[in-house]
């Protein structure tokens, strides 16, 4: 049984039946590159030999940015093989980011290719230093953390980046439920493209290494030739990837999904944000079942549906102990929390409770599986006294209005409170947009309000549009409405 990371890695060791296979750009085009599970044991050994050359050792504190790319999960592992904490910051965060956090965390290493005199006072390190062949090869002695392996940047529903502890015992026991829960096996390959590049490829990662789980890794910009080229069997995406997909699908006489997705793929799994039961449905009719899940970065996978068990509309059965509030909150209780706690100024300031309150509202039928309503703090109190929660239907207006965003939320004139449908997008030119604002005033939902509404089209610069979106890549009702309220 794997208790840590360091063992995870050492298990990686002889076992050249899984690989990782990730695309590299030669010649103009892209070609497939394959390590096996032996390769990145060896790979792990040689980086964890040249960081302890350039001094890193337990008690390192090493601001690391890191993107979804091979090398940086080899140097990653080093790092945590080492017992080094990391300090990890996204490759496309702007160039102040990473000085910020060395002082903030009082870094005593960098790995970066970018340069500036903080940098410059401590010893800095390439990738492509920390991959060069080591004529010396040491295996670390094994480590065991008590304090966070790193510290990860995420903005969440907020928008506002938040500073989150992670720990060694939370990830290796989450990773391992969830793959265990999903009945993966040593014959799949999991695609990790995901654009975080601070926790979600790391987390998977590692689980895919502990499970015999093949891999293939990409990123947002390469995930169509990742598919195509690579051939997964498993792929977790945003619902905008089925959506986009969805859309395409409607307007070709050809088979796009089955052209996009490859031959191989048995497994699509969605989170992250709500998804129309109308793309499920079209999905599952089209043979290319959608599987969604549910969890969070501090608690990990908390609700899945499987090949085994599947509702369409909710978000799985519990994989952790989960309940509901008098209110319809849903309540974890982990045993093993992924997030220590919130930093602030360096410092843990907010130990993560082994009870924790979501902000999801949610509902639990008698099967046992869970649907999530929306945010708690998102909900709007109608002034006949009912409740409606925004996200679904803000979920459906996209649908129906192709390319846009939607934000609803309520204000109040001299008279009454009045509930706004905005609709955001860089253009309408080939929308009917009279025609939308009455197909939304048919839906149930809008027919049901007791306030008035208005239904609002709103054109926006694409660099003004982009800033409204979380480093996630999930659009921020907070950040929208907060905008929209300033204006």
């Amino acid at each position: 049984m794997i208790e840590c990371l360091y063992d995870a890695f050492m298990s990686a060791a002889g076992n050249t039946d899984n690989y990782i296979d990730y695309l590299v750009l030669k010649d103009f085009s892209y070609k497939t590159e394959r390590k096996t599970f032996d390769d990145i044991y060896h790979d792990i050994i040689n980086c964890c030999s040249n960081l302890k050359d350039f001094g890193v050792t337990a008690d390192s504190v090493v601001a690391f940015e890191i993107e979804n790319t091979y090398q940086c999960l080899i140097c990653d592992s080093a790092l945590i093989m080492l017992g080094a904490q990391a300090i990890i910051s996204r490759k496309g965060d702007a160039p102040d980011v990473l000085d910020e956090r060395i002082g903030e965390f009082s870094a005593t290493a960098v790995i970066s290719d970018r340069s500036s005199d903080r940098i410059s006072a401590l010893p800095h390190i390439t990738i492509d230093e920390l991959m060069a062949d080591n004529s010396d090869p040491r295996i670390p002695e094994r480590y065991v953390y008590s304090k966070d392996i790193s510290v990860m940047f995420s903005s969440g529903t907020t928008g506002t980046p938040k500073a989150l502890g992670i720990t060694e015992i939370g990830s290796v026991w989450s990773s391992n439920n969830f793959f265990r829960f999903m009945h993966f096996n040593s014959k799949d390959k999991f695609l990790i493209f995901m654009p975080l590049s601070n926790y979600q490829q790391r987390f998977l990662f590692w689980g895919c290494l502990m499970n015999n789980v093949n891999i293939s890794i990409g990123n947002d910009m390469t995930l169509l030739q990742c598919l195509s080229n690579l051939e997964p069997s498993i792929l977790l995406a945003p619902p905008n990837f089925f959506y986009n997909l969805y859309c395409q699908q409607k307007k070709s006489d050809s088979d796009v999904i089955k052209a996009t997705l490859g031959r191989n793929m048995r497994y699509l799994l969605t989170g992250m944000a709500p998804i129309d039961n109308e793309i499920l449905y079209f999905f599952s009719e089209y043979g290319n079942e959608i599987y969604q899940i549910y969890g969070q970065t501090e608690v990990g996978m908390l609700c899945c549906n499987t090949t085994v068990e599947n509702k369409i509309g909710t978000v799985g059965k519990p994989i952790i102990e989960i309940e509901l509030s008098e209110d319809g909150e849903l309540i974890t209780n982990s045993p093993h929390p992924i997030v220590s706690g919130y930093y602030e100024n360096g410092k843990l300031i907010d130990p993560m409770p082994r009870k924790r309150s979501t902000g999801d509202m949610g509902t639990m039928d008698d099967d046992g599986f869970v649907s999530i309503i929306g945010r708690i703090n998102d909900t709007i109190i109608l002034s006949s006294g009912k409740k409606i929660n925004p996200a679904m239907i803000e979920n459906k207006i996209k649908n129906i209005c192709t390319d846009s965003e939607a934000a609803i939320f309520k204000t109040k004139d001299e008279k009454s409170f009045i509930i706004n449908i905005v609709i955001i997008s860089e253009s309408f030119e080939k929308i009917d947009t009279e025609s939308v604002k009455g197909t939304i005033s048919r839906m149930g939902e809008i027919k049901s309000f007791t306030d008035p509404y208005k239904i609002v089209f709103m054109e926006m610069d694409k660099t003004v549009l982009s800033g409204l979106y979380t480093e996630n890549g999930k659009f921020s009702r907070k950040k929208a409405i907060d905008m929209l309220l300033s204006k």
